[in-house]
């Protein structure tokens, strides 16, 4: 018979081994359940920049082919109508004006609603006309520099990495006060490599990592994680900053579907 010391130890034993038992199916059910609340919040996350992507193209189309339309048939009529008085000719002449600026305007926020230049011609004309059109603006410099071909992806992958630029541009001009912004692509063992710097105030990373909201930083995240990239945020105050985006092999290795 076994002495009371060794049943003890074997009582103290299988407790033990329980306990681990227990320990390694709770610890597999939080991990499994981890998981899962992690894999619903990236779906949910895409569902909803999907249909913001898609709210974004109804708006535009609705804005150039609708609105766009009528306000060219009232400057039609507008301009065929007879001066009459001196005084109806400056003030016909005035609303064409008007008219002008306010089509200008359609374009323009039908283009940032959807930029169809991303369709026809590809992210880097796209990007190449969006920094000529805000360098003319006289607001800042940028200096865009690439040495990649035209990446052959789908129209939603380009629309991401278009996106997640654009807002860190905005967040440059608008909240680092930021008068030079210098933006690199390349390829680097393989991989797509986006380096954006400006010169702005700078910030705090941990401190902007801690409260997302109000800085842009949130959406461009959210992008980043469902293109399955990493972005590097390096800034401190004063000192400007720096993002260094890394986009993985599998992804340029898509083909776009025609």
């Amino acid at each position: 018979m076994l002495t009371e010391e060794k049943q003890i130890y074997i009582g103290l034993l299988l407790t033990a081994i329980i306990l681990a038992v227990i320990l390694f199916f709770f610890l597999l059910s939080f991990i499994k359940q981890f998981r899962l609340n992690r894999r619903l919040q990236h779906e949910k996350m895409l569902a909803e920049i999907v249909a913001l992507e898609n709210e974004r193209k109804r708006m535009a189309a609705d804005l150039h082919d609708e609105i766009g339309a009528v306000i060219s048939g009232i400057k039609f009529l507008i301009s065929s109508a007879k001066y009459g008085t001196p005084a109806a000719q400056r003030n016909i002449e005035t609303a064409v004006k008007h008219i002008d600026a306010l089509l200008s305007r359609i374009r323009e926020i039908s283009y940032n609603l959807d930029p169809v230049i991303l369709h026809r011609k590809g992210l880097l004309i796209a990007l190449t006309e969006l920094f000529e059109d805000l360098n003319n603006t006289g607001k800042i410099k940028i200096l865009f520099n690439y040495q990649i071909d035209e990446p052959a992806l789908r129209h939603d992958k380009l629309i991401h990495l278009y996106r997640i630029i654009r807002e860190i541009i905005n967040n440059s001009m608008k909240h680092a006060g930021a008068s030079y912004i210098n933006i690199a692509l390349k390829e680097v063992k393989n991989k797509y490599e986006i380096h954006i710097s400006d010169d702005g105030i700078g910030f705090d990373v941990r401190t902007v990592h801690k409260n997302l909201q109000g800085t842009g930083l949130r959406n461009i995240l959210s992008r980043v994680e469902i293109l399955k990239a990493t972005l590097q945020i390096e800034s401190e105050p004063g000192a400007g900053v720096k993002y260094i985006l890394k986009i993985p092999s599998f992804f340029y290795e898509e083909k776009p579907h025609h």
